[in-house]
């Protein structure tokens, strides 16, 4: 009977209540949604990615070298940690098809043991197979190819043809592009037997590692043997280094931005449990006086915050695992060719999560009611007298307190007399205001990092892309005809400092370039005359500076380019190392050769002669190029995107909340105003400066803190490749300002209608 009086009493309070209990749980929901989302996104990311390399053998290493014979591949074999190999070549070459496309060719020297294909249709290549070859399945199904198919093959003047044995993917080419985005139906792979093209020469081998290796040790070895050699890992591996960036991307923003809001909901979970248990004193008296023991009263209290937490905490772990994972592997597939999808199980993360907002709310709810069941009975019976006025320090300042009428007074003695309460209102307008400035202040920022560079650093109108095949720089600079012409060398190279090395693209241009602002603020800067120029994050990365020496190793070379770095250049996309045309043809190491092309606003007859060019490999253009970008980072825009829902959310249950508790704790105030003659009106003006003085204040001291999480959360989006520039637009600012003060405005609204509800004698009852 006992136990169904106390639950008849504890669905009572919830239903009058409602309000504040059903905050609870959409706080509680918001605190654990976006970072069981976040991370059970990325853990699905990892697992799927790392199960489809484990299972189709990904390499550990490839080493690239020119030339590679029986006597490279015995001794690479030979060195300890390495557990197999496999010998291949690798070009590019266009396809016989009709829409200027081309294909990465893969001529393995054996049956792959290494990067296993994974069929999808037809039947893996035999090792004797001369005219099979195993096609991209997205390429194939772009052009509509099936087994059995055929396919035709451009390299050096001459065509070989395939039959196609089946389609498949392929592990090192999860992130296959030609250019910024994936483009299936022009661009893809193809594996083939290299006996089939024996005039091509092997160039790479990829290695599998022993159980337990060093990594590091094995590649000092391969290149204390081979320095020319070219070697990557799985950091900088296309395949594994976009997935692994993604991955520590999502990491990072399931930690920062949830824990943010959840901060700001536990403030306000904090405050609304405790001023609900704070209205109770008179039925805890009660209950006292009924013969209620401690314990029963105990637990029939603490569930007025275990319920609403335990229940809002569950509904965001199942929301977010539900919701946030879907929709970023729609966002990933744009990027990467995986295979399958592995869901992730809950991780400890979010189960920690769920149990810290329940912890935290049970704790709050239990302090509050041992504080006021330490009281004796007699005095939980009488409501809880109001707190006596003090003289204010603003007080001392006569000549600005005098100014003030007698409404101004009021509003400031009742926001500094409940300093909680204030604190608590300001931080909810606060935090949510600061908030929506690092949402939108990142989609700014991404918008302004792509423009930064490809209308900014690039100053050329379209770069012209030439197979090996070009011509001189000379000749194209007469033949073209447009406002400038600039050649421009390509080639990966092997950055080493120290202990550190990459491997990066070195681009070698003309002595007075001009389609390239390298400088500080996209301002022109000279290319370095004995040394080469770094960008910022590959200086970073290496951990040099202006002065510091550098070695560049080129593939097929013993002998590498020893020099150091003369200037740091300010480049948002791509890390690069820049040499002037003078210095490289110093170094004795070929001659320039022109890879692409810089114009500057050509004619048509500018274009349509680089189009007609036998070497013509392409033409980009750099503002088809920056919305390329941008959707590459979509699904960085769709994230913060989630934050600004999130954010708006947080608003308003945080603001309405707060409004409402603080309505019902100066109710008593307000019945006295009334009986003093105050109109509604009057009353609802003085509720509607009080909070209008304090959302100002907070959406203020919030602009700062904004600007702050946002390159906070920038910084740890970066990778080695992309140096984000982190900005805030002005209209940014003032739609989170607009947005904040709307809600507040929306919410005052409401609760000033509720001042002709107030019970007069229920209000005014004091202590006899």
């Amino acid at each position: 009977m006992v136990r169904n009086a106390l639950s008849r009493k504890l669905i009572r309070d919830i239903w009058k209540n409602r309000m504040q209990f059903l905050a609870v749980i959409l706080l509680c929901a918001l605190g654990t949604w976006l970072f069981s989302g976040l991370d059970a996104a990325w853990r699905m990311i990892d697992l799927s990615a790392n199960t489809y390399f484990e299972e189709q053998n990904l390499a550990d290493l490839w080493v690239t070298l020119q030339p590679v014979d029986r006597q490279t591949l015995k001794t690479i074999e030979l060195t300890d940690g390495v557990e197999r190999l496999q010998a291949r070549a690798t070009v590019n070459m266009d396809t016989d098809l009709d829409n200027d496309s081309s294909l990465m060719v893969t001529a393995v020297d054996r049956p792959s043991e290494i990067n296993i294909p994974l069929m999808y249709e037809g039947e893996p290549l035999a090792d004797n197979d001369l005219r099979g070859c195993l096609l991209d399945d997205a390429f194939a199904k772009a052009n509509n190819l099936h087994p059995g198919d055929s396919i035709g093959l451009k390299w050096q003047g001459q065509t070989w043809r395939y039959i196609i044995r089946g389609t498949c993917l392929s592990p090192e080419y999860v992130a296959l592009s030609k250019n910024v985005v994936k483009d299936p139906s022009t661009y893809g792979f193809i594996i083939v037997n290299h006996d089939s093209i024996p005039m091509l020469p092997l160039s790479s081998v990829v290695v599998e590692l022993s159980e337990g290796a060093d990594e590091e040790a094995v590649k000092v070895s391969i290149s204390e043997a081979y320095p020319e050699a070219l070697i990557i890992d799985h950091a900088s591996h296309t395949a594994t280094h976009g997935v692994q960036k993604d991955v520590d991307m999502f990491r990072n923003l399931s930690y920062l931005f949830p824990l943010l809001a959840y901060f700001i909901a536990a403030l306000i979970v904090l405050t609304t449990i405790t001023r609900m248990l704070e209205n109770q004193r008179v039925q805890m008296g009660t209950l006292k006086a009924l013969g209620y023991r401690d314990g029963q009263m105990l637990r029939h209290y603490l569930s007025y915050a275990l319920y609403p937490s335990l229940i809002g905490s569950v509904l965001g772990l199942v929301v977010g695992r539900l919701t946030l994972p879907d929709l970023l592997w729609v966002l990933e597939e744009v990027q990467f060719s995986l295979p399958y999808r592995i869901q992730a199980p809950v991780s400890p993360g979010q189960i920690g999560a769920c149990v810290l907002c329940v912890a935290l709310a049970v704790g709050i709810c239990y302090k509050t009611y041992r504080s006021n069941a330490k009281e004796q009975t007699a005095s939980l019976l009488r409501p809880k007298p109001p707190k006596a006025g003090k003289r204010l320090l603003l007080e001392r300042w006569t000549a600005l307190w005098n100014r003030l009428g007698f409404n101004g007074k009021m509003v400031v003695r009742n926001l500094l007399r409940n300093k909680v309460r204030t604190l608590m209102s300001f931080m909810g307008v606060f935090m949510c205001t600061a908030l929506l400035i690092t949402s939108l202040g990142l989609q700014d920022s991404v918008q302004f990092f792509v423009d930064k560079y490809y209308r900014g650093t690039v100053q050329y109108t379209v770069r012209a892309g030439l197979t090996g095949s070009a011509g001189e720089a000379d000749a194209y600079r007469k033949r073209v005809d447009a406002e400038r012409t600039e050649a421009v060398m390509d080639m990966t190279v092997s950055a080493r400092s120290g202990t550190d090395s990459r491997t990066i693209v070195m681009s070698i241009m003309e002595d007075d370039q001009q389609l390239m602002n390298f400088g500080p603020g996209e301002t022109w800067m000279p290319m370095p005359v004995d040394g080469v120029m770094v960008t910022q994050k590959m200086a970073e990365v290496l951990h040099i500076g202006v002065g510091d020496p550098i070695q560049l190793w080129l593939t097929g070379d013993d002998e590498p380019i020893h020099t150091y770095v003369e200037s740091i250049a300010s480049v948002t996309v791509g890390q690069n190392v820049y040499m002037s045309r003078t210095l490289w043809e110093e170094q004795n190491k070929g001659g320039f050769v022109p890879t692409a092309l810089h114009v500057k606003n050509p004619t048509e007859a500018g274009l349509r002669y680089l189009k007609d060019l036998d070497e013509l490999d392409e033409l980009l253009y750099p503002t088809e190029q920056g919305q390329d970008t941008l959707k590459i980072l979509d699904s960085l825009s769709q994230i913060f995107g989630l934050m600004s829902a999130a954010a708006l959310g947080l608003a308003f249950v945080v603001l309405y909340n707060m409004g409402l508790l603080n309505f019902m704790e100066r109710s008593r105030e307000y019945a006295t105003l009334k009986v003093l003659g105050y109109h509604q009106k009057e009353i609802r003006r003085l509720i509607t400066t009080e909070n209008n003085l304090l959302t100002g204040l907070g959406i203020l001291c919030a602009l700062w803190p904004g600007r702050f999480l946002t390159g906070l959360v920038l910084k740890l989006a970066e990778s080695d490749t992309m140096v984000f520039a982190s900005t805030v637009k002005l209209p940014s600012y003032a739609i989170a300002c607009v947005v904040t003060y709307l809600f507040s405005w929306l919410i005052t609204k409401l609760l000033t209608r509720k001042v002709k509800t107030i019970d007069m004698v229920e209000a005014l009852k004091s202590v006899e």
